[in-house]
């Protein structure tokens, strides 16, 4: 079987097989990738830091944009909230220089919570266009990232070869990590850059929409970047056979890491308003070798709405000693797959010990949901193989209070 045909099938599976186990197109992309070894796994790491409950409103000069319609605020404003916020554009310091392109980062928005900024990807070279982190695009349509096209089924490769596109290349985008004495690492910002929208500006440039958490007042937030070039799609499909990821997927322009760094200005504003708030079901028991969830709110603030999950970690035993990492938190009814904000965060309680947050942007629900299922997915090392990496999930019925 050729490569993009068990590509069709393990995602059609994928998606007729776990659509049964109320499991996100997020998540069941990501299984899918795993599965075809287009992903590299990596450890998620906890925050570790608090992030206070009185939120910000911005108050800087507004930014003209020449993006007409597709700015941050038109990112992330629902229709039922048409209240005024306004944008600025930060100081950044850094690598804005590359050989095969500038980079600028246009605007920023905060409300304390989530960080939206826009970074301009402008080509040196005519005919070249740039997509984000670990885009397949001669499998992923040209619609789903935002690329205005009349064919529903057509590739980004397709779009881009009908619109001058000669060049396909990659903008792998990240955060920074700071490594520990005892070789573990800590993140010092997650950016969510993932399918999140693009957009195409007439000179070529792209103008991808990225979030990421608040990290408080007087953060460093390091956006960091490589670029590579994407080969033909034969050579592309092939390569999946490959046993070294890094060269399995594209092959860098250089490898060296290029850093781009700004500050975020959060004075003093507005508080969070908490929609609602659920508990667990207590007619279901929660896997003692899971965190034991302890409730989630649904708050909004001026700009987005998110829901919060509060859990502590399973005590150590033999059932968890194969799971690794923090645990990520999933409700299909909340989650909004066009703002991807998230953080992980902890809050000291009595007696010395912490109660783990994660946060999300959400949709909101009008009127409020009776009951939603909260879906909690760990990594977990096979014990037979040891260093083989499974997803999986536990689901928890919530009750609203």
């Amino acid at each position: 079987m050729t490569n993009d045909r068990m590509q069709a099938a393990v995602r059609q599976k994928l998606d007729s097989e776990l659509s049964a186990l109320r499991t996100s197109a997020q998540q069941r992309e990501n299984l899918c990738q795993n599965a075809i070894g287009g992903y590299q796994v990596k450890r998620k790491l906890t925050v570790g830091l608090m992030i206070a409950l009185i939120l910000f409103l911005t108050t800087v000069t507004a930014l003209a944009m020449e993006l007409s319609g597709t700015g941050v605020l038109d990112w992330l404003y629902r229709r039922d909230r048409e209240q005024e916020m306004t944008t600025t554009v930060p100081e950044v310091s850094g690598a804005t220089e590359h050989r095969t392109a500038s980079l600028e980062v246009r605007e920023l928005i905060t409300d304390g919570y989530g960080v939206y900024l826009s970074l301009a990807v402008t080509p040196k070279e005519e005919g070249t266009l740039f997509l984000s982190n670990y885009t397949d695009p001669y499998w992923t349509k040209a619609a789903e990232l935002g690329f205005p096209t009349d064919d529903p089924e057509q590739s980004i490769a397709e779009w881009a070869a009908v619109n001058g596109y000669q060049q396909l290349k990659e903008i792998r985008l990240y955060g920074a990590y700071t490594e520990n004495e005892d070789g573990s690492a800590t993140s010092e910002n997650l950016f969510h850059i993932v399918r999140n929208p693009i957009h195409i500006e007439s000179d070529g440039t792209s103008v991808f929409l990225i979030a990421c958490e608040n990290k408080g007042e007087g953060h460093v937030y390091k956006l960091c970047y490589r670029v590579l070039t994407y080969p033909d799609e034969e050579t592309y499909h092939q390569s999946y056979d490959d046993p070294v990821l890094e060269n399995a997927i594209v092959e860098y322009d250089d490898y060296e890491e290029r850093v781009i760094t700004f500050t975020v200005d959060t004075p003093q504003g507005m508080e969070a308003e908490v929609l609602a708030e659920y508990l667990p079901d207590p007619e279901h028991e929660q896997s003692s070798e899971f965190p034991q969830v302890t409730g989630l709110r649904i708050l909004r603030t001026p700009l987005s709405a998110y829901y919060d999950v509060t859990y502590v970690h399973p005590a150590p035993g033999e059932l968890r000693r194969y799971y690794f990492g923090e645990p990520s938190f999933i409700t299909d009814q909340l989650y909004d797959r066009s703002v991807r904000m998230t953080g992980w965060y902890a809050e000291p309680v009595s007696g010395g010990s912490q109660q783990f947050h994660e946060l999300h942007s959400c949709i909101l629900p009008d009127p409020p949901l009776e009951e939603i299922t909260l879906e909690c997915a760990m990594e977990k090392r096979d014990p037979e193989f040891g260093d083989t990496i499974w997803c999986v999930y536990k689901y928890l019925p919530l009750l609203l209070q």
